[in-house]
């Protein structure tokens, strides 16, 4: 797998510990001398040429600095001049506007979603998934590149996920797409279901799913993410940022032996990510679980299961909670829907910001949740507030 370095400068480039002179040339039998070849930045590398018996300097001649100084400089350069290609928002947009202004956009690094089972984890990066590769399917001053969203679904099935996905597009029930003859005389949710389909074929330029019947483990999401960006950038250079979304990080398996030992493997795994994003440039957003806590308590990050290094690597950790999901009729925070005469509780989703190293924004955004249809609706924040002092209390 390729170091930050190879990000800069290529897997041929030479890297400053390539040019420190070892212990074992302190008798000065050798020395470095320039030759004509030229690394990918651009600037003459070195080798070792024993016929001189002292050690001189390096200087590149044309502009009478250190070649490796000149190296740096470049590096500055494109640095600012990526910075500057990204756009007023900063990163990607999520879709979601809160958290656009959390995260200063979606960026390059790992994200976690956090939560207990039943609360609405999976269904929130489905959303996200989604809304990220409508958001950014066009290039304009506010949205510098396009996005492609690779969705690793290791907890459920394209049968399970497609529907949801379509579900979530028309705003219909999930069932109505993922059972058509049982709804086949509703000819509205019928006509809805058929753009759903439809505005899912179109977007394979943009989104694509990948379910567990095609592998579980870290190297085969590295492989995956390298066919993609490899087709990317063969096809369309420069205009895509590849986001990949897994549900759920703690169903990552490792092939290489050695790692049966669970902390063991999800610190690997924590590892890798981080690695995979900083190497493709990429947002990863995954859900993940927390050990069995008690339920009727707000999530602290230390309630996430197996937290040591997935904690630490992570850019950003958002805490999921959803009292509906919880308790049930006991819910104390929740929104509310009248059903045949009857009033329903429906759930708040609450994402507490909990890690935040794109922003100094700590804090929640709270969304209306309708299971049935798979949708998360942001509050505005006035009403949002008010949850938020009820949760507080």
């Amino acid at each position: 797998m390729n170091t930050a370095n190879d990000t800069f400068f290529g897997n041929q480039s030479t890297t400053l510990s390539d040019l420190l002179v070892e212990d074992s040339f302190a008798d000065n039998s050798f020395d470095f001398t320039q030759t004509a070849e030229v690394d990918p930045m651009g600037v003459p590398y070195f080798e070792l040429n024993s016929s001189v018996s002292a050690p001189t300097p390096i200087i590149n001649e044309d502009i009478g600095e250190p070649a490796l100084f000149k190296k740096m400089e470049k590096i500055i350069e494109a640095v600012d001049a990526y910075s500057w290609a990204r756009g007023e928002m900063g990163g990607l947009d999520w879709g979601f506007p809160q958290y656009n202004e959390a995260f200063e956009g979606l960026n390059t690094g790992v994200t976690l979603f956090a939560g207990g089972s039943n609360v609405g984890k999976s269904g929130m990066l489905a959303e996200i998934g989604w809304k990220v590769a409508k958001a950014n399917s066009f290039i304009d001053e506010n949205h510098p590149k396009k996005a492609f969203v690779l969705y690793f679904s290791l907890d459920d099935s394209c049968n399970e996920l497609i529907p949801r996905v379509i579900a979530i597009d028309q705003r219909i029930k999930i069932n109505a797409v993922r059972f058509p003859k049982k709804y086949s005389h509703i000819g509205e949710l019928m006509d809805k279901r058929a753009q759903g389909i439809q505005a899912l074929k179109d977007s394979v330029a943009h989104f694509a799913m990948i379910d567990a019947n095609e592998g579980q483990s870290i190297e085969h999401i590295e492989k995956t993410m390298m066919e993609y960006k490899d087709m990317l950038e063969t096809h369309f250079p420069e205009e895509y940022t590849l986001v990949a979304i897994i549900d759920n990080f703690h169903d990552i398996s490792v092939d290489k032996k050695g790692y049966t030992e669970e902390n063991a493997r999800i610190d690997h795994i924590a590892g890798e990510l981080t690695n995979l994003a900083t190497r493709f440039d990429s947002p990863i957003i995954c859900s993940a679980e927390f050990r069995k806590i008690n339920v009727f308590k707000r999530p602290q990050l230390d309630d996430i299961k197996s937290s040591g290094k997935a904690v630490y690597e992570a850019k950003a950790i958002l805490l999921c909670h959803n009292d509906v999901g919880v308790k049930g009729e006991q819910a104390q925070v929740y929104w509310e829907v009248e059903e045949q005469g009857e009033i329903v509780k429906m759930p708040i989703f609450e994402t507490q910001i909990a890690k935040n190293k794109f922003s100094s924004f700590k804090g929640r955004v709270l969304f209306r949740f309708t299971p049935e249809i798979s949708s998360f609706d942001e509050l505005p924040k006035e009403e949002a507030r008010k949850y938020i002092q009820l949760i507080a209390s």
